[in-house]
């Protein structure tokens, strides 16, 4: 009795016969999934950012008049402190 290599008894096992109902059902499917994951995944993150993005430039107009007070209080406390030069 022969036996069959285990590489090609393997090989065997992996064959995928495209043109096979259960091949095109699960590429199909597959297909499915990343469409769905690209069609509602892209807009979401794309939105998410947007928004993100928003939020930060409104802190930072936000702070802008505290950090010109703070910037015009430590001058006047470093002229008054400081030896003229």
């Amino acid at each position: 009795m022969s036996r069959e290599p285990a590489f090609k008894m393997h090989h065997r096992l992996l064959r995928f016969d495209l043109h096979s109902l259960t091949a095109r059902l699960a590429l199909t499917l597959l297909a499915i999934a990343i469409g769905t994951v690209l069609l509602i995944g892209l807009p979401t993150a794309w939105l998410v950012r947007t928004q993100l993005e928003q939020q930060a430039w409104a802190r930072l107009e936000q702070a802008a008049p505290l950090n010109s007070a703070c910037c015009t209080t430590c001058s006047s406390i470093r002229a008054r402190s400081c030896p003229p030069r």
